[in-house]
C-alpha cells in the first residue's frame, strides 16, 4: 500500500493528477480494500507484514476514496479502520468527503480473482501507465479472494498465487514478489469475528512456515521459483471454487483446489502427483490461532467462546 498512497500524495501535492485521472489510483485503492484488509479490518498479512494494524492501507484507500467520491472506498474507509488506525510518528493524511453516502460494496462479495499484470514500468522505459493494466494471462494470478460479506462474523479466506517472482517462460520478469516461498498458500481466514489462520511473520519465509503443502522427495525438498497457474474458477453466487497447479515441487506437481458455499466450511483438496521415482513425503500445515486441541479426527482452535475446526479426511494424519 506504501507505493500507491506516496504516488496519490505526490500527484496531489504536484498537481499532476494522471495518477487519479487514468484510474490507476482507484483500481489501486480497491485492490488494497480487498486483498490487504480482511473482515475485521486488520492486515491480511502476506508473510512480510507483520503488523496487523496498517494505517498506510487506509491513508491509500482514503485518498482514491475522496478524489473519486467513490461510497464503496469510503465505507471501507469509515467502517474497516481500527481506531488505533493512523497513530505514528509522521501521520499521513486521511480525508473525507461528508457529502459522500458511504455504500456497502456487496459488488465485491463472492469470490474475486486478481491478475497479475504485465510491468508496468520496465527499467529505462518512459512508457506512461494506463489503466485498465494488461493481464499476464488468465493463468496467472496474484491472489483470490473469497469475501462472504463485511460484517466481522463474515467469511473471508485469502488465497495466495504470488511469490517468488523469477523469469520462467510465458511469465513477465520482476519487478515484483517479496521472496517468501508461499505460492498456493491460504494467507488469512476469518470468521466469527475472529482471525483463525495468519500469515504475519516477516522472519519465517519457507513453504513449511505457511498455511501451505510441504512435499519431500528421498528427504530432500526443491522448491522451484514458479508461480501458481490458475486452472479454473467460478462463482456461481451459491458455489464458489478456484483449481491452482504449482509445478515442480520436489518432483511432484501440486495442485490446490478450494470450495466453498458461503457461510458453510471451506474444502480445501491439495493433490500431489509425482513425476519422478523416489519416496515423498506429503505434509499440509495450517498456520492457526487460538488455544488449540486434538480431538478425535479434527484440530479445534478456540479463542474466547468461539471456535474453528479444521477437519482432514479419513486418509490424512493429524
Amino acid at each position: 500500500c506504501y507505493c500507491p498512497r506516496h504516488a496519490m500524495s505526490y500527484a496531489l501535492s504536484s498537481a499532476d493528477l494522471t495518477y487519479f485521472t487514468r484510474g490507476i489510483a482507484r483500481s489501486q485503492a480497491e485492490c488494497i480494500a480487498q486483498v490487504c484488509i480482511n473482515n475485521l479490518g486488520l492486515a491480511s498479512g502476506f508473510g512480510d507484514c507483520s503488523s496487523l494494524v496498517e494505517p498506510g492501507a487506509f491513508e491509500a484507500v482514503s485518498l482514491a476514496a475522496w478524489y473519486y467520491r467513490d461510497p464503496s472506498l469510503t465505507w471501507v474507509m469509515q467502517n474497516q479502520m481500527p481506531q488505533a488506525c493512523g497513530l505514528r510518528t509522521f501521520t499521513y493524511p486521511i480525508p473525507y468527503d461528508l457529502t459522500v453516502q458511504p455504500e456497502v460494496p456487496t459488488q465485491w462479495n463472492g469470490m474475486s480473482v486478481f491478475p497479475i499484470y504485465r510491468q508496468t514500468l520496465p527499467r529505462g522505459s518512459k512508457t506512461f501507465v494506463y489503466d485498465p493494466p494488461e493481464s499476464a494471462g488468465p493463468q496467472w494470478f496474484n491472489k483470490i479472494v473469497f469475501r462472504e460479506g463485511w460484517n466481522p462474523d463474515d467469511q473471508y479466506l485469502l488465497l495466495d498465487g504470488a511469490g517468488k517472482f523469477t523469469a520462467v517462460e510465458g511469465y513477465p520478469s520482476g519487478p515484483a514478489g517479496h521472496m517468501h516461498s508461499d505460492v498456493n498458500s491460504i494467507i488469512n481466514f476469518t470468521a466469527e469475528g475472529r482471525m483463525w489462520l495468519v500469515d504475519h511473520t516477516y522472519s519465517a519465509r519457507g513453504i513449511q512456515d505457511h498455511s501451505a503443502l510441504y512435499i519431500a522427495r528421498d528427504g530432500i525438498v526443491s522448491y522451484p521459483q514458479h508461480e501458481a497457474k490458475l486452472q479454473e474458477a467460478a462463482d456461481g453466487g451459491a458455489v464458489a471454487m478456484s483449481r491452482s497447479l504449482f509445478e515442480g515441487f520436489s518432483g511432484a506437481d501440486w495442485e490446490r483446489a478450494v470450495f466453498w458455499r458461503p457461510g458453510r466450511p471451506f474444502v480445501v483438496l491439495d493433490r500431489a502427483i509425482a513425476h519422478e521415482p523416489g519416496h515423498y513425503v506429503a505434509r499440509c500445515s495450517f498456520r492457526g490461532l487460538g488455544e488449540h486441541e486434538f480431538t478425535a479426527g479434527r484440530l479445534r482452535l478456540t479463542q474466547a467462546d468461539r471456535y474453528c475446526d479444521i477437519v482432514p479426511d479419513a486418509q490424512a494424519r493429524s
